[in-house]
């Protein structure tokens, strides 16, 4: 029994050794990209804007993967103004300290997002309809659970509005905001809302920009 135990623990540090080892590849690979966005396309860019990506190493992958979606998609955030970053917009988001150094809500200038991307992976869409209220409201509501610092849902539960991940986070920008991001069956441990289709479902949100539909350039 002991050698067995000991067997499974060698085995499950190589896992760890190995998989250490790729993510340390994929850093290394989303350090020296230089993935961007053209200054037509930043024109096009507005406050409460959602972008979407797929970023680098195995976690992004087997989420993109797990989820099997149109669009192969890994992450989200919200895009919100800041006039410290080279294109006066910033993107407030929650990552796991998996991923990150700071766990839960934490912002990042717009490109430095979209340069921890993977290239032709970007994908910004806008709900429609919005009004100059809508908009402040969605800003002033991103900027509070950023604020507060709000850590990383790891349970994966968008009843509870103590943690978030990704996904959830804008729902409840959304939903404190007075704007609507209908989800068919809101329950804990339901793939469906894990999904990021809703961000790009046409009877609420149109695509601005769409790099997995173009070829665009690295």
């Amino acid at each position: 029994m002991k050698k067995i135990i000991i067997y499974l623990l060698t085995i499950i540090i190589i896992i760890i050794i190995y998989l250490s080892a790729l993510e340390v590849k994929a850093n290394k690979k989303s350090i020296t990209s230089t993935y961007n966005i053209t200054s037509p396309q930043v024109d096009k860019i507005q406050s409460a804007d959602i972008i979407l990506r797929l970023g680098y190493g195995v976690i992004s992958e087997s989420i993109a993967k797990l989820l099997n979606e149109e669009y192969k998609i890994s992450h989200c955030g919200i895009i919100v103004p800041c006039d410290s970053c080279l294109y006066n917009y910033k993107v407030i988001h929650s990552v796991s300290s998996s991923l990150s150094p700071i766990n839960g809500v934490q912002d990042d200038c717009l490109e430095h997002f979209i340069r921890n991307s993977q290239p032709n992976s970007i994908i910004i869409t806008r709900y429609k309809n919005l009004d100059s209220l809508d908009i402040l409201n969605l800003i002033y509501w991103s900027n509070y659970f950023l604020d507060r610092q709000i850590p990383f849902d790891h349970n994966f539960d968008i009843v509870d509005s103590s943690s978030f991940y990704c996904s959830e986070l804008i729902h409840y920008i959304f939903k404190k905001a007075n704007v609507t991001l209908l989800y068919d069956n809101i329950s804990n441990h339901n793939l469906d809302n894990l999904k990021f289709k809703i961000f790009w479902d046409d009877n609420n949100f149109e695509i601005i920009i769409n790099h997995q539909n173009e070829n665009f350039s690295k």
